[in-house]
């Protein structure tokens, strides 16, 4: 009668795998992520937080970053940085540039209204900066304003 025992621990790792896990550092299925370390932009875009992590790219030439990324359903996200220091820097239509892109209306900052990007870390031997922002979004088209707060994490390439 060797069926008992197999039986026996069948029934075991079935009941075993209904358990629910009350471990806290563990989290319920599905996981949001956006992005890995190095290659993420993410924002909040009117209450909506979304990651423009699809297609993520980043690249230094003449002394400005460009940061831009795409989400294959609400649309792109595009960062321009003059200024490459650590420390908080406005978000004007001049300098640190940020574009919103969503259903074929263009958002971006303004001189009137600026934001702010801060830069919480640059590592240029790695070109690795790190940061966030926040604005208010005009279109020129008068479309109501887009507020836009998020951060990035963007391994960048030199030209």
């Amino acid at each position: 009668m060797r069926p008992a025992p197999l039986l026996l621990l069948l029934t075991l790792l079935t009941s075993s795998a209904c358990v629910k896990d009350d471990d806290p550092s563990t989290p319920d299925l599905p996981i949001d992520i956006c992005g890995i370390d190095g290659m993420r932009l993410q924002a909040d875009v009117d209450g909506s937080v979304t990651c423009f992590s699809t297609s993520l790219v980043g690249n230094l030439a003449d002394g400005q970053l460009m940061l831009g990324g795409m989400n294959v359903t609400v649309g792109s996200l595009a960062i321009q940085l003059d200024e490459l220091s650590v420390g908080t820097h406005a978000a004007t239509q001049d300098a640190n540039h940020l574009l919103l892109i969503v259903g074929g209306v263009a958002y971006e900052s303004t001189n009137d209204a600026p934001g702010s990007i801060t830069i919480s870390a640059h590592h240029e031997g790695s070109n690795h900066i790190k940061g966030a922002f926040t604005a208010q979004l005009a279109s020129p088209d008068g479309s109501p304003a887009k507020s836009v707060s998020g951060t990035f994490d963007v391994t960048y390439l030199e030209q």
